[in-house]
């Protein structure tokens, strides 16, 4: 059962105590802590767990039908197919975590993600009949692609939030180590792995700094606005409780407010590129 005292709503969300007897039991599972991931697969609200694995799913399939989209296999080596979605998909989170010296790296560590990558990559390029990628590729399964932007928007937002707090504890007093962790988390495999398979494709394609993609100016809104609500918020604050206390509420209630509004972003791109997709079809 949860405890939920009477007392200011930023110290609210850390005060939530886990009666398990896990190592939850100060704040409930807050955004980069030290929590085991034991005790956050148990304590963690089950709607949580639910999305995250939706979103794992979704993500990879979404991966390999798309990169096959852009390069048709024939053009490409099989082994392409194969590498660069791998680290051009989770290589933000592996330099993310490098960057923050986070050990180890749950993509070395539990293999249930890579054997997933494995099983759709198996599915996309040599299901019987093709029928997989066709039907993932197909026109006729828009609303499905929407559902899984919104999965993809939702586990992006928790990944920034979650390395941005965690860059945050790693260089403290210096909030562009969290700032670029964020960031890192991101778009750090397509801007790198990404890029450079791009670039054997299209040698003329240039990387501009001063042109910086959606991606990029999504997660560097995302890193600092989750920087700037945690700075302000303990300040905010009249809680009695300890500063640590009002640092890990605030982070909670920051994860929180950013996620919405990139969902809510994400929900509204959907909306605007189905109603330009309708006006031309008027047209």
């Amino acid at each position: 059962m949860l405890s939920v005292p009477r007392i200011p709503i930023v110290a609210r969300f850390s005060a939530l105590s886990c009666s398990c007897g896990c190592s939850a039991s100060a704040p409930l599972i807050i955004l980069g802590s030290d929590i085991s991931e034991e005790d956050k697969k148990r304590c963690e609200p089950r709607v949580s767990q639910i999305l995250d694995k939706a979103a794992t799913h979704s993500q990879l399939i979404m991966l390999h039908t798309n990169y096959r989209t852009a390069v048709p296999p024939h053009t490409r080596h099989w082994l392409y197919s194969m590498v660069v979605p791998l680290f051009g998909g989770m290589g933000g989170g592996i330099i993310a975590n490098t960057f923050i010296h986070q050990k180890p790296i749950s993509l070395f560590v539990d293999n249930t993600n890579l054997l997933l990558f494995l099983a759709y990559w198996g599915l996309v390029y040599h299901s019987p009949g093709d029928f997989f990628y066709k039907f993932f590729a197909s026109n006729k399964t828009k609303l499905l692609k929407d559902v899984f932007s919104l999965l993809d928007g939702y586990s992006t937002a928790k990944s920034i939030c979650a390395h941005t707090s965690m860059g945050l504890d790693k260089y403290p007093g210096a909030p562009l180590g969290g700032f670029v962790a964020g960031i890192l988390s991101a778009v750090g495999g397509g801007a790198t792995f990404g890029y450079l398979d791009a670039k054997t494709r299209n040698p003329s394609l240039k990387w501009i700094l001063s042109n910086p993609s959606t991606g990029l100016k999504v997660a560097s809104t995302a890193a600092a606005a989750f920087i700037g609500l945690s700075t302000l918020l303990p300040k905010l604050s009249r809680c009695p409780c300890s500063a640590e206390v009002r640092k890990q509420a605030a982070r909670k209630v920051a994860g929180t407010v950013v996620m919405g509004i990139l969902m809510g972003a994400t929900g509204y791109s959907i909306y605007r590129s189905r109603k330009e997709a309708a006006k031309k079809q008027a047209k």
